[in-house]
């Protein structure tokens, strides 16, 4: 009898623990909840972070109180943004800039408070992002979004960055060096060319490639510190018609960080 019971037990117990892991690999690995059950057998996991989704709760994230304190009002700008056409962003950013010169040059008779003109400059850096968006500059886009409102770009196991940096020559070249020499180990700073990937040209300046051999895989870290600087120039002077007025607000921008990680096969 005893070993009847004991034998129904292990049974149980095989079934609800398969169950528990089936449930939790079909969970987002963003699940808290099942990470401190122990569903998930390694901490080396990395959360995937999602395509930035404007939302108040995505923006009280941010590191810029500005932007923690009017989230409301950029969730709701950004949403029309993603349905204005190009000459309408750009008539959207001259209204901004007439409004900051009164504010500028006209002391005497402010109208606007330097927190309301702040978060005006933000809205246009904004709209400038989507112009960059729809002509196909993604990257770019994306590490000025996030530097406008305040946000680390973190991309794990493929995304936006990691499809184009792997067509590189730049990347390519580097991985043939490291399989062609069996490395288990490499760091080097790497910087993408005009003629190579124009987006990436735009959006990481010098960045840092890890490279770390891991069985039959090799764990690719691409790392670099986004600060606005001067190559930018030839990429909105094309498409923001207010970019002269535009580039003299560049410390609107935050200082952020953009961490791309992946994996690629040792053997192809």
């Amino acid at each position: 009898m005893f070993k009847k019971v004991l034998s129904m037990f292990m049974v149980i117990t095989i079934i609800v623990g398969i169950s528990i892991n089936v449930y939790a690999n079909e969970l987002p690995i963003q699940n808290e909840f099942a990470y401190s059950l122990g569903f998930y057998k390694s901490s080396a996991i990395l959360e995937q972070l999602p395509e930035l989704d404007i939302t108040q709760k995505t923006l009280l994230q941010s590191e810029d109180m500005l932007v923690r304190e009017n989230s409301q009002l950029i969730v709701s700008e950004t949403a029309n943004f993603k349905n204005m056409t190009v000459e309408e962003l750009n008539q959207y950013i001259s209204d901004i800039s007439i409004n900051d010169f009164s504010y500028r040059y006209n002391n005497y008779r402010v109208t606007s408070s330097p927190k309301n003109i702040f978060i005006q400059l933000k809205l246009a850096w904004l709209a400038a992002v989507q112009i960059a968006k729809l002509k196909g500059y993604t990257c770019a886009a994306k590490a000025v979004e996030y530097s406008v409102l305040g946000i680390n770009y973190t991309e794990n196991n493929g995304g936006l960055f990691r499809d184009k940096i792997v067509e590189t020559s730049v990347y390519k070249n580097h991985m043939s060096y490291i399989k062609r020499n069996n490395k288990t180990y490499s760091r080097s700073v790497q910087e993408f060319t005009k003629s190579d990937n124009s987006d990436l040209f735009y959006a990481l300046h010098n960045a840092t490639f890890t490279v770390r051999k891991s069985g039959s895989k090799y764990n690719v870290n691409v790392y670099d510190v986004f600060d606005f600087d001067n190559k930018y120039d030839s990429l909105f002077t094309s498409i923001v018609n207010n970019w002269g007025w535009l580039s003299q607000n560049t410390g609107i921008l935050n200082k952020i960080i953009i961490n791309i990680n992946f994996k690629e096969d040792v053997y192809e």
